[in-house]
């Protein structure tokens, strides 16, 4: 019940103007320092469906002969892209590539979607490839 207490009261305290400088201070100054808070705090809002959070893409991207579910973590100035494929079923854990970006193809489908295929086993993944975006 205390619990439950301190997260209402919390609640309404960042709702005020100081509650929110408070906050902001408190990312900026702390918690970005923590590693990995600030990409857990995009994907968070980006699964909530907060507009401007884009913290991964979904995409498949082309590794040997197979093309693996993967996130596509930011686009370089050559056009060739970071992407993250996670290990399955654990998607905070995997690989880091560079890849060209004929080998990269985004899909049209929400994060949450696309966390659930690698948490499942690759269970999705059809949905993914039909939403595999033409000319990429």
């Amino acid at each position: 019940m205390l619990l439950l207490v301190i997260c209402f009261v919390v609640g309404v305290l960042i709702r005020t103007e100081a509650g929110r400088r408070f906050g902001d201070w408190l990312s900026q100054h702390i918690l970005d320092r923590i590693p990995g808070f600030s990409l857990m705090r995009g994907i968070t809002r980006q699964l909530a469906g907060k507009k401007g959070e884009q913290a991964f893409q979904p995409a498949l991207v082309e590794l040997e002969d197979a093309l693996v579910p993967a996130f596509i973590i930011e686009k370089h100035t050559d056009g060739q892209f970071t992407v993250f494929v996670s290990s399955s079923p654990t998607p905070m854990a995997g690989a880091i590539y560079i890849l060209q970006p004929e080998r990269v193809h985004p899909v049209d489908v929400p994060l949450g979607k696309a966390m659930v295929c690698v948490t499942k086993w690759g269970a999705g993944a059809a949905e993914m490839r039909a939403a595999m975006r033409s000319g990429n």
